[in-house]
């Protein structure tokens, strides 16, 4: 069951990315932007260092599909990446919610003609 479990987290990206461009979607942004409001805020700031690092910071060095994982697992995710520690809670969200944050913390990206993040 174990082996099924890490299994599953870890093919997580690529099943993710197997739907189209969803990280683009004008409509999906918008609810990251509303459910960052409401469950992230805390921690995190869309372009400067909070508590947690900026979407600015997390876009430039992550994939959608990485920004994905990282929301729905984040202990597993920050292990594989050797961190020592982590400090980002699990918070339950909906498949579509988690989409809809990736999709906002993505468009942080530098650069990105598409880029839809607005500074709070």
């Amino acid at each position: 069951m174990t082996r099924l479990v890490l299994l599953s987290v870890l093919l997580l990206p690529t099943l993710v990315l197997a739907t189209d461009s969803w990280w683009t979607d004008p409509a999906r942004i918008a609810l990251g932007e509303t459910v960052f409001d409401a469950k992230c805020m805390g921690c995190h700031h869309p372009e400067v260092k909070a508590f947690g690092p900026s979407f600015s910071w997390i876009a430039s060095r992550r994939t959608p599909a990485e920004i994905y994982a990282y929301i729905v697992n984040p202990a597993t995710r920050s292990h594989e990446r050797g961190y020592a520690s982590n400090s980002m809670p699990h918070i339950p969200l909906t498949r579509e919610e988690t989409l809809a944050v990736a999709a906002y913390v993505y468009s942080f990206r530098a650069g990105d003609p598409g880029n839809r993040g607005t500074a709070k």
